[in-house]
């Protein structure tokens, strides 16, 4: 079942309920909500680390779309479906009195409702700078709910995917790339393919067609609707472990030629979900293992 705003405050008041009876000794029924919070008040005595366990769950679409806003391919609709999310997290924290914690997402719904009624597809420029900077504030004072997880590292994979499937871009392209200073999705796109030729060394028709490969990434990404987005991905996860599952060729070089653009694809989905440790797993395994291992995670994840 989906998880929304006001499941997750309902969930932070229930918690805090038991939290308090715990730390003044009023006897309730000891639920593993019950026993966490009580560890936490009463040990601890740190009602921060317990709200900043629940919202983390609830806080992974914020994430998302602050991945995409740094990567330059968050869509307007994003802000329709992050501005009710931040609002209840805004609230539960209040009513706690986490006030700091509350100020920075008043501050962050704020730069969210000025974007709202912007005209172009993507949150860029300013709006953009704002929505980061700001949201940067609230990694400063609770990380333990909004810090994204090796975003360098999910983004230097999923570049690496994406341009390896370009006709003539090895490892060398890649050195050039980060020589100049372009390695990333928005520095990439943020020059004319001529420009960024010229400082990468590379000929004109690989930079138009690295500009082209990840435009058409974003047309793919931003297809999805926000509300629908994770859930979307790993349907698709879950497609290709089961399609992977079937083949019985497996040795054949147009199989495993097959195989590992489908395990590419994989990839980049799991380095968008932040799933990395899936990535270093499933990298050791053979195809079909790797398809079966991958289906057991799906399952073991399921909401």
């Amino acid at each position: 079942m989906t998880e929304t705003p006001e499941s997750f405050f309902d969930e932070v008041l229930s918690a805090f309920d038991q939290a308090f009876d715990a730390a003044t000794g009023n006897d309730s029924k000891q639920s593993p909500e019950y026993e966490t919070a009580h560890s936490e008040i009463s040990v601890d005595g740190n009602l921060y680390v317990l709200f900043a366990d629940i919202a983390a769950e609830y806080a992974k679409p914020l994430k998302t779309f602050i991945f995409q806003l740094q990567r330059g391919i968050a869509t307007q609709d994003w802000l329709d479906f992050c501005l009710p999310l931040t609002d209840h997290l805004e609230k539960a924290s209040r009513q706690i009195e986490l006030n700091e914690v509350s100020e920075r997402l008043v501050c962050f719904a704020t730069v969210l409702q000025e974007c709202q009624h912007r005209a172009e597809p993507y949150v860029t420029g300013k709006p953009r700078a704002d929505l980061l900077d700001t949201f940067s504030k609230l990694v400063e004072v609770m990380p333990r709910t909004f810090e994204i997880d090796q975003p360098a590292e999910r983004e230097n994979l999923m570049l690496q995917l994406l341009l390896g499937q370009i006709k003539g871009v090895g490892p060398a392209t890649l050195k050039k790339l980060r020589k100049a200073d372009r390695w990333s999705f928005q520095c990439l796109l943020d020059v004319k393919p001529e420009t960024l030729a010229h400082e990468s060394a590379l000929p004109l028709r690989v930079t138009k067609q690295m500009q082209k490969s990840i435009r058409e990434y974003q047309v793919r990404t931003s297809a999805l609707a926000p509300d629908l987005f994770q859930a979307e991905l790993r349907a698709q996860l879950t497609r290709f472990a089961m399609s992977l599952m079937k083949k019985k060729d497996t040795k054949s070089r147009k199989s495993r030629k097959a195989s590992l653009a489908s395990w590419q694809d994989a990839t980049i989905i799991l380095a968008e979900l932040g799933e990395m440790k899936w990535v270093t797993e499933l990298s050791t395994l053979v195809p079909l293992k790797r398809a079966a291992r991958l289906a057991e995670l799906l399952k073991e994840t399921e909401s």
